[in-house]
């Protein structure tokens, strides 16, 4: 009983926290907060004993002897497919990323379709691009202009703080030699249990990071953290049964794309499983979502993904709560009351 109510006394403070930050927008409380929030809820999938309603015995931070994890912040971090995509216009791509980080105001580029396409994977997989408010093509000079939301010294105090927050975030979940799936786990707990909606419209990944969601902030905030990790994905855009357009993250482990569902997770098991982590496409239709399905990657309609049909995570379908072995190498996982010992997390042939 004392968990329990430690446990809701957490949540309780977890939510003021975060209100107090979006409600006073300075930028060292909205860090502090985001912080507070993660360790809290760690905190709490560490206590002993059978879990209490929405707690997860799921540990990202278990392997206590394991070297911490060493990030190193990369603005330019893209899913393999974007690279691709822009070919030569990587260095424009990289030129503009810059740009933001140092709020210049114009860009060279070559032509309006490579501004377009740039322009397209920054608000995409570009957190930080939110500070900008207008981005628009001059022929006159074949040049990107970007208008900011701040003004110099605002910009680079908020630009300082988001490497700072990724390190938080990536250190608190991850370990150093963790697998790309061991990655993915880890992060999608973290994506699961540590953002709440506040019901406003018109936020960011940016926002989803800091604690503050919406419906797709949850896949936007994963598809960052995982692409920061070194981990490739893609955001997937389907539609739920009623034709309410929805964002999952396609995550590329062991060569096979999957589906992860942050945001459907916390309806399916609170967010304390896996029973929407490395879905099929054939797993998200019998989920209930329509069978349309594209990726974003810079074009602004989407495409059609690559298939995601390996089914080695079809026995986490009923997965209500799991733990990572001390290694971090394989996973314990509640299935139908049942512990299983799943794994090992990566393919060895």
């Amino acid at each position: 009983m004392q968990r329990k109510e430690r446990y809701q006394g957490q949540k309780l403070l977890i939510h003021a926290l975060c209100r107090m930050a979006v409600s006073m927008k300075k930028t060292a409380l909205i860090l502090i907060s985001s912080l507070l929030c993660s360790a809290l809820i760690l905190g709490g999938c560490q206590m002993g004993g059978e879990p209490q309603a929405g707690q997860s015995e799921s540990d990202i931070s278990s392997g206590s002897g394991l070297p911490a994890y060493t990030y190193t912040y990369n603005p330019y971090a893209l899913p393999s497919l974007a690279e691709e995509r822009l070919g030569r216009s990587l260095s424009v791509y990289k030129a503009a990323v810059d740009a933001v980080e140092e709020r210049a105001e114009t860009v060279s580029v070559g032509s309006e379709e490579e501004f377009e396409l740039v322009k397209g994977l920054l608000e995409d997989y570009y957190p930080p691009f939110a500070l900008v408010t207008d981005a628009q093509y001059s022929a006159a000079d074949s040049s990107a202009k970007f208008t900011y939301r701040y003004n110099d010294r605002v910009h680079e105090q908020k630009m300082a703080t988001y490497p700072q927050l990724l390190e938080g975030i990536l250190k608190l979940a991850l370990k150093e030699g963790d697998s790309d799936t061991t990655k993915a786990m880890a992060l999608y707990l973290y994506a699961t249990s540590s953002m709440f909606e506040s019901g406003r419209s018109g936020l960011t990944a940016w926002d989803a990071l800091n604690g503050e969601s919406d419906h797709n902030g949850y896949a936007e905030a994963l598809g960052a953290l995982l692409l920061q990790a070194g981990v490739d994905c893609l955001e997937a855009e389907i539609e739920m049964g009623d034709g309410t357009p929805h964002l999952m993250v396609l995550v590329k482990l062991n060569g096979q794309y999957y589906y992860l569902d942050p945001y459907g997770e916390k309806e399916l098991s609170d967010g304390t499983g896996l029973a929407a982590f490395g879905m099929t496409q054939k797993d998200c239709v019998e989920y209930g979502y329509l069978d349309a399905f594209a990726v974003k990657l810079g074009n602004g309609s989407g495409e059609v993904p690559p298939a995601a049909e390996d089914s080695r995570f079809s026995e986490l379908r009923r997965c209500v709560r799991w733990e990572f072995d001390e290694k971090r190498e394989n996973i314990l996982a509640t299935v139908d009351g049942v512990q299983l010992d799943w794994g090992p997390l990566e393919k060895t042939g």
